[in-house]
């Protein structure tokens, strides 16, 4: 069997700073690192091996359901295309999806 591919998930801000301190692991194994997009995370894509998702807070009212739709059928391409062995996370809502999605096909959640 070859090399396990992992899919690395959290949303900006800290949860992303805190799943960057995992770059070790990204050279032991196939990654792709999954994040919202904002414009601070651009130059993500010029290092990593990135996929981005909608930015959203809870805050945004009715316009929130809309984004957590796309993001739920985004993340299913996203897992469909990537097949991960396994999906770490450091969380929020931007993951959740992911991880539902995730063990709905039986791959390993982990929360860091």
């Amino acid at each position: 069997m070859g090399t396990k591919k992992v899919l690395f998930i959290s949303s900006s801000g800290g949860h992303l700073a805190q799943l960057l301190q995992l770059k070790p692991l990204f050279k032991k194994y196939e990654y792709h690192l999954v994040t919202e997009y904002l414009p601070c995370n651009e130059k993500l894509s010029e290092s990593y091996n990135v996929s981005f998702l909608m930015h959203g807070g809870r805050n945004n009212g009715i316009k929130y359901i809309y984004i957590m739709l796309y993001n739920v059928i985004k993340s299913l391409f996203i897992l469909l295309k990537e097949r991960p062995d396994f999906i770490v996370t450091t969380g929020a809502h931007t993951a959740l999806p992911m991880c539902y999605l995730g063990k709905l096909l039986r791959k390993k959640n982990y929360l860091y």
